[in-house]
C-alpha cells in the first residue's frame, strides 16, 4: 500500500507547534515532543489520518497551518474534520461517501450522504457570521458593494497567519479614513503606489534605508502592503528607479496638501516655519547651506517644514543650497489665504527672516519673529509697571510689554512693526519679538513666539527620532545648476589684499604712538628718522588702501562660476525620490499624531501617551484577508489599563468603517 504523506526525504523533524514535531517514515508517523520521541501511528486509511490530525489539533494544540504543511492538507479539510469530531464525535470521522461498513474494527453505521461536502457548504455561508462570534470587539457585518476592478494590494485572500508587523494596520486605519491615500496614490501612480506603501511602512517600522529591507521577514512585511510577498531587493530598486523616472511627486504633494487643507486636517491660522539642513558627503560640487548645528557652511540642500500648532506638516519643499524661506511664505500666504477666509496665516519664524528689505517683500504677510542686536540695556531699563499680568508657559512664567518702532536700513528704508518686550521672570532676561499683524492681541503672539521651539525645533528633534530625516533612496546628481553665481575671485583678492594694508596700517599707527614728538632745548622739533619713516609709510598705505577701495567698488562681487577658468560648475541634487520619502513621512508624522489624540480619550495619564502608543502599532498579532475583509488580531498588551485603552483604540477604528481601495473593510481585535 502506498503512503498517505509524501516521505521526508530528509528524514527530519517538522515542527508543527506547541513543541511538538512529526517524522514521517513511510506510513509511519512519529511524534516527538521537545524533540524527544513520543509514540508511533501507523496509517492505514484515510480514517487513521483524520483521526491523527483532529489528535494532534484538539489534544496537542498543534498549529493547523504547520500541520496542513507538513502533512500535504488543505487548512479547509482540517478545519471541517475538527468541526465534525466537535459535533459527532470520532464516529463522525468515518467517510459516508459510500454505503457499509468501514474497517472492520469499527462497529458503527455509515449514515448516507457525504457529510464532508455539506459541512464545507456550511462553512462557506456562515464564513462571516462566525468570524463575527469568534471575535471579541463586535463590528457591523460589510456592506455589499458592485464589484469593482482587482487591485493589487490587499486582492488576494489568506488563512490567519502570525505577523510581527499586524500593530502596523493601525497606521492604514488612520491615511485610509483620514486622507483616503490609497486612492490618490493609485490614481497617480498606478501600479507604481507599492513603492509609496513601502516608504510609508518603513517609516512607520523605523527601517531607515532600502538596504536595511533585507532585515525583516518578507512574507509578513508584504501581508501589510497588501502583498503576498515583499519583492527582493534588486527588483524592489529597479521598482522605486521606475517610480522616480515618472516625475510624479509634485503632483502626489500638491493634491496631499490641498486635500489636508480643504478637508481641515491641519491648523492654519498660525504656521510654524523653519529650515532643515540636508547634508551631502559626495564627490559632486553642490551649492553649500548653513549647517546650524556646527555653525558653519556645508554642502548640502534646505528642506523648509511648515508645522501647525499641533505640531502636524503642512507643507515642505526641498531647495538647493541654503533656500528661499521668504518665497515659501509668500507663496504659502497665498495659497493658505483662501482656506482663512481671504485672510493669510500668521508665519512664526527665526531671525532667519530678519531685515528691513525682507520684512518689506511681506507687507503683504503677517509674521512674527525674534529681533536682532537687542539693546539691553534699554529694555532693562523698562518700568516693570508697564508690563502686563503674569501668565505661564512651559512651567515658566512671563510678562509682556507691547511699544512699537520704525526700523531703517542704510538705504533710508523703513518699516513700522509692533514691538513686544517678553520678560522672562525665571532668568530675568527679556527678549524682544517684533510681527506685522493687525488681528492678534499682545499676549497671544507672545505665546506663539514662545511656541515656536516646541512647534517648529521639537518636531525636528522628534521626527528625527522616529525616522531618518536625511534619507534618499535614489541620489542622482547629473544636471548643472541654473544658479551657478560664486563670489569673484578677482573681488576675494581684492579683499584679502585690503584687509591686509589695514592691518598694517593700524600697526604702523599704534608704532607711531609709541615715538612721541620730542623738542630741542630752543624749542625746535627735534628730528627722528624712525618717526618720520613711519609717517611716510602711513601715507603710503594710505593711498593704498584708497587705491583698493576704488578698484573694490567697481569689481562685482558675485560672477558667473562658467566665465571663471578652472572653476567647476554646480549640480543638483535631484528631489524627485527626497520628495517621494518626505511625502510618505509626513503621512506617518501627521496619521502618528491623530492615532495619539485618538488614543488621549482612553488614558488617564499623558506620559503614558507615546509609549502606549507605540507598543501597540509595534505589537504583533495575526492578520486574515477575506473576500469582504482584512482582519487584524492583535497581542494583548500586559498592563490591565493599557490593554483596556487598546480594546477601545481598535473599537474606535472599527467604528471608521475603514475601507481600502478595494472595497475591503478593514477590522481589529484584541487577544
Amino acid at each position: 500500500m502506498n503512503t498517505l504523506f509524501k516521505v521526508d526525504k530528509d528524514n527530519m523533524i517538522i515542527q508543527i507547534g506547541n513543541g511538538f514535531g512529526i517524522k514521517i517514515i513511510e506510513n509511519k508517523v512519529n511524534i516527538y515532543r521537545n524533540g524527544l520521541w513520543l509514540k508511533e501511528i501507523e496509517i492505514k486509511s484515510g480514517l487513521d489520518k483524520r483521526v491523527l490530525v483532529v489528535d494532534l489539533v484538539e489534544k496537542f494544540g498543534v498549529s493547523k497551518m504547520k500541520l496542513s504543511k507538513a502533512l500535504s492538507i488543505s487548512r479547509t479539510s482540517i478545519d471541517t474534520w475538527v468541526k465534525v469530531y466537535r459535533q459527532k464525535g470520532a464516529e463522525g470521522l468515518v467517510n459516508s461517501s459510500k454505503k457499509g461498513v468501514g474497517r472492520k474494527k469499527m462497529s458503527v453505521v455509515r449514515p448516507e450522504g457525504n457529510k464532508f461536502e455539506e459541512i464545507g457548504q456550511d462553512n462557506k455561508r456562515q464564513r462571516l457570521l462566525l468570524e463575527k462570534q469568534n471575535l471579541k470587539i463586535q463590528f457591523p457585518e460589510p456592506e455589499p458593494t458592485q464589484e469593482t476592478e482587482k487591485q493589487e494590494h490587499f486582492n488576494h485572500e489568506q488563512e490567519y497567519r502570525e505577523n510581527r508587523y499586524a500593530g502596523s494596520f493601525l497606521y492604514w486605519a488612520v491615511i485610509q479614513h483620514q486622507f483616503k491615500f490609497m486612492q490618490s496614490v493609485e490614481f497617480i501612480f498606478g501600479g507604481y503606489s507599492t513603492v509609496i506603501y513601502l516608504f510609508v511602512m518603513m517609516h512607520v517600522n523605523r527601517i531607515s534605508s532600502i538596504e536595511q529591507i533585507k532585515t525583516v521577514f518578507k512574507k509578513e512585511f508584504g501581508c501589510l502592503l497588501g502583498l503576498h510577498k515583499l519583492f527582493s531587493i534588486p527588483n524592489l530598486w529597479k521598482m522605486i528607479h521606475e517610480a522616480v523616472a515618472l516625475k510624479k511627486s509634485p503632483a502626489l504633494r500638491k493634491h496631499f496638501f490641498y486635500y489636508q487643507m480643504r478637508k481641515g486636517l491641519v491648523s492654519l491660522w498660525y504656521l510654524f516655519i523653519d529650515g532643515h539642513f540636508i547634508p551631502y558627503t559626495g564627490k559632486e560640487k553642490v551649492h553649500k547651506n548653513f549647517h546650524t548645528q556646527r555653525a558653519m557652511m556645508e554642502p548640502g540642500q534646505n528642506e523648509i517644514f511648515i508645522h501647525d500648532i499641533q505640531g502636524r506638516i503642512v507643507y515642505f519643499d526641498l531647495q538647493e543650497g541654503k533656500g528661499n524661506m521668504l518665497e515659501v511664505i509668500k507663496e504659502q500666504s497665498k495659497t493658505i489665504a483662501p482656506y482663512l477666509g481671504n485672510e493669510p496665516p500668521l508665519f512664526v519664524a527665526d531671525k532667519e527672516i530678519w531685515g528691513v528689505d525682507k520684512f518689506l517683500s511681506l507687507q503683504d504677510c503677517r509674521f512674527i519673529t525674534w529681533e536682532k542686536n537687542t539693546n539691553v540695556e534699554e529694555t532693562k531699563s523698562i518700568d516693570a509697571g508697564l508690563f502686563s499680568e503674569p501668565f505661564e508657559l512651559n512651567n515658566t512664567e512671563y510678562q509682556v510689554y507691547e511699544t512699537s518702532k520704525v526700523y531703517k536700513n542704510i538705504k533710508g528704508s523703513k518699516i513700522k512693526l509692533r514691538r513686544i518686550i517678553i520678560w522672562n521672570k525665571k532668568t530675568g532676561k527679556r527678549p524682544v519679538a517684533v510681527a506685522l499683524d493687525e488681528y492678534e492681541d499682545t499676549l497671544t503672539l507672545a505665546k506663539a513666539m514662545l511656541n515656536r521651539w516646541g512647534k517648529s525645533e521639537n518636531s525636528f528633534k522628534h521626527m528625527g527620532n522616529r525616522t531618518k530625516m536625511h534619507y534618499n533612496p535614489v541620489i542622482e546628481i547629473s544636471r548643472d545648476s541654473q544658479n551657478q553665481e560664486i563670489i569673484n575671485p578677482q573681488f576675494i583678492k581684492l579683499d584679502k589684499e585690503l584687509s591686509k594694508l589695514k592691518h598694517q596700517l593700524s600697526k604702523t599707527e599704534r608704532n607711531i604712538g609709541q615715538k612721541p614728538i620730542t623738542q630741542k632745548k630752543d624749542g625746535s622739533i627735534r628730528k627722528n628718522q624712525s618717526r618720520d619713516y613711519l609717517l611716510e609709510q602711513q601715507n603710503k598705505l594710505q593711498s593704498q588702501i584708497q587705491e583698493i577701495k576704488a578698484k573694490l567698488e567697481k569689481c562685482p562681487q558675485r560672477v558667473d562660476s562658467s566665465g571663471v577658468e578652472g572653476k567647476r560648475q554646480f549640480k543638483v541634487i535631484e528631489t524627485e525620490a527626497k520628495n517621494l520619502w518626505d511625502i510618505s513621512e509626513t503621512i506617518m508624522w501627521n496619521s502618528r499624531k491623530y492615532l495619539s489624540k485618538l488614543l488621549e480619550e482612553y488614558l488617564p495619564n499623558k506620559r503614558d501617551l507615546l509609549p502606549v502608543l507605540d507598543a501597540i502599532t509595534s505589537s504583533k498579532g495575526k492578520v486574515k484577508i477575506t473576500k469582504d475583509a482584512v482582519i487584524v488580531v492583535l497581542e494583548a498588551l500586559e498592563r490591565k489599563q493599557f490593554y483596556q485603552a487598546q480594546l477601545q483604540l481598535c473599537r474606535k477604528l472599527n467604528q471608521m468603517n475603514v475601507r481600502f481601495s478595494n472595497q475591503k473593510i478593514l477590522f481589529f481585535d484584541v487577544e
